[in-house]
């Protein structure tokens, strides 16, 4: 050790850096918005990327079971990805809410 680095150690200086340790753990306020995975999920279904927007229909129906949107949204990603069982069946459901 260097002269300047006992000094500091025996004046008091030594910062130890540490993770900054949460004292929340997830909660809703750290989780993004209906809005904002709705806003993604149609971004990703104009760049043909229906896995992945399905994967955000699916948890904004978590969030919001009864979204009409992402239940559309749901539908036309197994259309896309060739899933038609669930997709007839997700579009059933939704006809079913309708009526």
């Amino acid at each position: 050790l260097s002269y300047l680095s006992l000094c500091s150690v025996f004046m008091g200086r030594i910062r130890v850096k540490s993770k900054k340790s949460s004292a929340t753990s997830k909660d809703e306020t750290s989780q993004p918005s209906v809005e904002s995975l709705f806003s993604k999920a149609q971004t990703l279904l104009t760049q043909c990327d229906y896995d992945l927007a399905q994967k955000f229909a699916l948890r904004i129906l978590e969030r919001s079971p009864a979204s009409v949107e992402a239940k559309e949204m749901l539908g036309i990603t197994q259309l896309e990805m060739g899933q038609l069982s669930q997709a007839r069946k997700v579009r059933l459901e939704r006809s079913a809410a309708n009526s």
